[in-house]
C-alpha cells in the first residue's frame, strides 16, 4: 500500500466522487453517505477502483456498504497498512 493520510484519500475520493457525479468537490461532504451523493452500485465500483490504483491495493468490494461514507472508508483503508 501506498503511505497516504486520511486527508489524501478523502481530497482524492471527493475528487474521483466529483468526476461521475458532476457535483464540486466542495459540495462533497465526506460525513454523507454514499449513495446520497449520487452513488448507485456502478459508480461506487468506479471509485473503489480508482481508489485501488491510487493505493496500490486490492479492496473489498463490500467496503463502501461496510463504511458508508468517505470518512469512514478513509479510516478503514488506513487501518490496512
Amino acid at each position: 500500500m501506498i503511505d497516504r493520510t486520511k486527508e489524501q484519500i478523502i481530497a482524492f475520493s471527493k475528487l474521483k466522487i466529483s468526476e461521475i457525479t458532476k457535483l464540486k468537490v466542495d459540495e462533497i461532504d465526506e460525513n454523507v453517505e454514499f449513495f446520497s451523493l449520487g452513488l448507485d452500485s456502478v459508480k461506487a465500483l468506479f471509485v473503489l477502483q480508482e481508489l485501488e490504483e491510487y493505493l496500490d491495493i486490492e479492496i473489498n468490494p463490500l467496503v463502501f456498504w461496510n463504511h458508508p461514507t468517505i470518512s469512514s472508508v478513509s479510516e478503514y483503508l488506513l487501518k490496512l497498512k
